[in-house]
């Protein structure tokens, strides 16, 4: 959605702003989508409705950040492709729905929060996001994928890994594949998500324990 900052503000004052904040792993999307809630926005926080939605299926015992990656694995792992089949599927049925409710529904400002993985639920569903809400990427810098990376591996989080976008070479141990293919994951999601950005915000320009507000300052200011 292309909004001049004229439009943004007729939108925010009118209860009638939906803002997508999206990008990879630990570059803040939550945290900066409960900062809007905490000023008192409607939050759709798409992880935590696929968590509830796994729990239902009996695919997930624990609903929560650490026990979906637990379930779903990493890519050297037997079943992984199995899961991760399920998962797509999963979220392919949620996200529709999180976009016909962005349509019809009367929720006031809201801002969505739909995790790293939407792009994979194909471009008519990520088009359809960006006509109905301002789709700001959050940018993790090259800089800072090494360090994505050991938090990955410190702390796992449940990672799509398209055909082909993970290869072990004979004599490789899982760790190095792991490492090479992750950065190659990164760049090429970069593209795809900057192809559906209508603002883009380098990470290091947030301010580091911000507010809700500052961030729709960092929003406005790159608005025309």
């Amino acid at each position: 959605m292309n909004l001049s900052h004229v439009q943004f503000d007729e939108r925010s004052r009118d209860h009638q702003l939906v803002v997508t904040v999206f990008g990879m792993s630990n570059v803040g999307k939550s945290y900066w989508s409960r900062a809007l809630e905490n000023m008192g926005w409607h939050r759709i926080w798409a992880d935590g409705r696929l968590h509830r939605t796994l729990e239902r299926a009996g695919l997930l015992r624990d609903a929560t950040d650490e026990g979906l990656a637990r379930w779903l694995g990493m890519p050297y792992e037997e079943g992984f492709a199995d899961r991760q089949r399920r998962l797509l599927e999963l979220e392919a049925e949620l996200f529709w729905e999180i976009a016909h409710e962005l349509e019809v529904g009367e929720i006031g400002n809201t801002v969505m929060d739909p995790g790293g993985s939407f792009i994979y639920a194909g471009a008519v569903l990520c088009e359809a996001f960006q006509a109905r809400s301002l789709m700001v990427y959050v940018e993790a810098t090259p800089q800072m994928h090494q360090e994505m990376f050991e938090r990955f591996i410190a702390f796992p989080k449940a990672l799509l890994w398209p055909p082909g976008s993970f290869e072990q070479r004979p004599g490789e141990h899982a760790r190095e594949a792991l490492a090479r293919c992750y950065s190659k994951l990164l760049e090429t999601r970069a593209q795809t998500y900057a192809k559906y950005a209508d603002v883009t915000i380098p990470y290091s320009e947030l301010p580091r324990d911000g507010n809700g507000k500052q961030f729709l300052e960092a929003v406005r200011a790159r608005l025309p």
